[in-house]
């Protein structure tokens, strides 16, 4: 199966920023090095009509996620959810982002998610030996170097005004594909990109953090049954934009948690920068390729429900019955 190049086009309400055609022209230059399908992606209230340009600037596809929801209010982390979402169905060598403010927010959402690297600021992109290669400028553009990406999907985000703006061209055509939005869990209180739909069941000074995901009430009851009998805390989180950090300190910002257990939460984990403490995050989920088992200190590729009832059955001698 042929793979493609994505470009994702940032629009209001069907109506594409011009700084999308020059993110089309990187992305048709790329697509042809690596003999790809060159597709644009448009998420929000009226995507589907982002189809006639993007065929127009040279997308054969056009995936379109059409939600309502975002009519009156851009939340990234829906948007990101869907895209994430959508790069693990479909697997493209590459999306590519304008290097707008809302660009790079969503670029790093996806990277997060998907637990790949990114690098921003591109001036120019190649293939070469089955991967696709950035060149970056650094120190005020005195040197120009070159990052491989190793990654299924390439994350790149471009520097604006790097390439000029692919102009349209009468008579293309192409195919819309239209995408339902992912389902999501119930929309809580984000707290440095933590969704936590359930405030801490113990008191401030645990060290224990049990986190599950997937908006699954009842992977979220025995969570929840697994934190109680260990003296922690359990939150919720967006299994899909995974942006969140292990440095959730307690509500009286005394400890922060050494122990971390993930239940059906996909995206990769990052590491708290500079910290002494030895964090041991223990992931539990049923897809063997996560993301999370890349950071994880121990991994176990089970249904998560069944690892969170025997785990409670050690630790509080009984389950309860559901």
């Amino acid at each position: 199966m042929q793979r493609e190049v994505w470009v994702w086009v940032q629009h209001r309400l069907g109506e594409p920023n011009p700084i999308a055609a020059e993110a089309m022209t990187a992305g048709e230059a790329l697509a042809a090095r690596a003999d790809a399908r060159l597709a644009c992606v448009a998420v929000g209230w009226g995507a589907r009509e982002v189809f006639r340009g993007g065929v127009a600037r040279g997308a054969e596809v056009v995936y379109a996620v059409d939600d309502p929801i975002l009519r009156n209010n851009m939340d990234n982390r829906r948007l990101a959810a869907s895209l994430i979402h959508l790069i693990q169905e479909r697997r493209p060598l590459a999306i590519l982002f304008d290097g707008s403010v809302t660009g790079q927010h969503i670029a790093a959402r996806i990277a997060a998610g998907l637990g790949v690297t990114m690098v921003g600021e591109a001036t120019g992109l190649t293939y070469k030996d089955g991967a696709v290669v950035q060149q970056c400028p650094l120190f005020g553009n005195s040197i120009i170097t070159e990052v491989t990406s190793r990654d299924e999907t390439a994350v790149v985000i471009l520097r604006p005004g790097a390439w000029a703006q692919r102009r349209p061209e009468r008579g293309r055509t192409g195919t819309l594909v239209e995408v339902e939005p992912p389902q999501l869990p119930p929309v809580g209180v984000v707290i440095d990109d933590v969704l936590v739909e359930q405030p801490p069941v113990a008191a401030a000074g645990t060290q224990i953090l049990v986190v599950s995901g997937k908006g699954d009430r009842e992977l979220g009851a025995w969570a929840r049954d697994l934190a109680q009998a260990m003296g922690g805390r359990w939150v919720t989180v967006d299994e899909w934009g995974m942006s969140w950090a292990p440095q959730m300190a307690d509500p009286a910002g005394s400890t922060t948690p050494v122990l971390y257990i993930a239940l059906g939460v996909a995206g990769a984990f990052r590491r708290r920068a500079g910290s002494n403490m030895q964090e041991t995050i223990v992931a539990v989920h049923a897809d063997p390729d996560a993301p999370i088992f890349k950071t994880a200190t121990y991994g176990i590729v089970a249904e998560p429900q069944e690892v969170a009832a025997a785990l409670l059955q050690q630790v509080a001698g009984s389950t309860p019955v559901r």
